[in-house]
């Protein structure tokens, strides 16, 4: 057996619990136990210790001692064990609420006669079971530092009849922009659209081409931001997938202050999750030099400066 070593210490910050954790590895070898595997080499394995640092007094200290095959050499290798291992209880989950809510065992949807046998409470354990796969999706989302940028256009939001890009997509650029200049000094953006009616398609790419080609502010930004869009089919980019229940979160269940229409109460766990998934830029706006500009935009007026009569 290996002397164990430290690989690396963790901040764990949630709500408000703020952990210190310390991360551990070792190598070790299981020898055989029973006499039918007596003469077997040992089994090497890896052991991932993580530990609370500084325990209160009023809680019982934080301890996972892991057992894996996975390399763990570095903090970046046990932190993949460790995340592993946390879907584990999601997955279990989601095997209960199949078998003993859905019994899906028992149904064995082969055919129609089959799938009319289920009853009120098998397919609301099924909705359950849906309902914590998109619960998955945002969190697996938020583990991974993925980021959600929406421009939120009020349905009663002033129309515009300019030709020019609509000022909610000239707002998400801006946004997606800064996300760039600050996180990614050495890549481009790349703009994904969910495949639309061709005359549409077209119409969206000739905006887009104008505004990016023919306007200084979108020349600057077509430094970062690839100006012409990729279309795809939505039911076969998980991408697009993801950004539709991000889409149906945000109209439904996501509100902040100036958003005025009431939101259904039970996408608040979702709602939540979306807020974290937000970024955060600071720029200097009207002497502020730390305005902060979060990439979520909300809309009630798509006209422009000239049609609103401002600025005259």
């Amino acid at each position: 057996m290996r002397r164990s070593r430290t690989v690396g210490a963790e901040c764990y910050e949630q709500a408000d619990v703020s952990l210190d954790l310390v991360v551990r590895a070792q190598t070790v070898e299981l020898a055989p136990t029973s006499r039918t595997h007596q003469g077997k080499p040992p089994i090497r394995l890896q052991a991932v210790m993580v530990e609370e640092e500084r325990v209160p007094r009023d809680a019982p200290p934080i301890r996972w001692l892991l057992f894996t095959t996975l390399p763990a050499d570095t903090l970046e290798d046990c932190r993949t064990v460790v995340g592993y291992d946390a879907q584990r209880w999601r997955i279990e989950d989601w095997h209960r609420i199949l078998k003993s809510g859905c019994k899906v065992e028992e149904l064995e949807h082969r055919s129609a006669d089959r799938l009319a046998r289920a009853d009120a409470p098998m397919l609301k354990a099924l909705a359950i079971a849906k309902l914590d796969y998109v619960a998955s999706v945002f969190d697996t989302c938020a583990r991974f530092d993925c980021r959600a940028f929406a421009s939120i256009v009020e349905t009663d939001a002033h129309p515009t009849a300019g030709a020019g890009l609509r000022k909610d997509y000239a707002y998400l650029f801006e946004r997606f922009l800064y996300f760039l200049e600050d996180n990614a000094a050495a890549e481009q953006g790349v703009v994904v659209f969910d495949e639309l009616e061709k005359s549409k398609s077209h119409l969206l790419i000739d905006q887009m081409h104008r505004y990016f080609a023919q306007t200084a502010v979108g020349r600057h930004r077509a430094s970062r931001i690839i100006p012409e869009p990729f279309f795809v089919h939505s039911n076969l980019t998980t991408g697009v997938q993801i950004a539709d229940l991000v889409a149906y979160v945000i109209s439904w269940g996501f509100r902040i202050p100036r958003m005025t229409k009431p939101a259904r109460e039970e996408l608040k766990p979702f709602a939540n999750r979306i807020a974290r998934l937000r970024y955060r830029a600071s720029r200097e706006r009207l002497g502020n030099p730390g305005f902060e500009i979060w990439s979520f935009a909300h809309i009630t007026d798509l006209r422009t400066q000239a049609e609103r009569g401002e600025g005259e």
